[in-house]
């Protein structure tokens, strides 16, 4: 290999670093703001989002947790509650008749 071909390789490679450090830099931003993430989702810190609340019921001692299981494995419990945000009323009409009457409140 000449010294042209060897600078050449080494610009490249050095090119491919710098996109690949950008490029985990902006995925890195986009998660740190959430936006990523849908409407209404505790892990959203903007407008859309519901991370203040759960950071604030968890600031004056609450046992805040965020699901992501499906609603039929998660532990049945008394004295819980299960914040569904953002969702139409209909949300229940896919869990079976023993789900939707315990987590329903019927």
């Amino acid at each position: 290999m000449r010294g042209r071909d060897k600078l050449l390789l080494a610009a490249l490679a050095a090119a491919l670093i710098a996109f690949g450090l950008g490029l985990a830099r902006l995925l890195n931003l986009r998660l740190e703001v959430g936006d990523v993430y849908p409407p209404y989702s505790s892990h959203r810190t903007d407008p859309l989002g519901a991370s203040a609340l759960a950071d604030a019921l968890a600031e004056v001692g609450v046992d805040v947790q965020r699901n992501h299981k499906p609603l039929s494995r998660l532990p049945a419990g008394r004295g819980a509650t299960l914040m569904v945000l953002g969702a139409a009323p209909r949300w229940l009409e896919g869990l079976s008749g023993d789900d939707a009457t315990a987590w329903s409140g019927s």
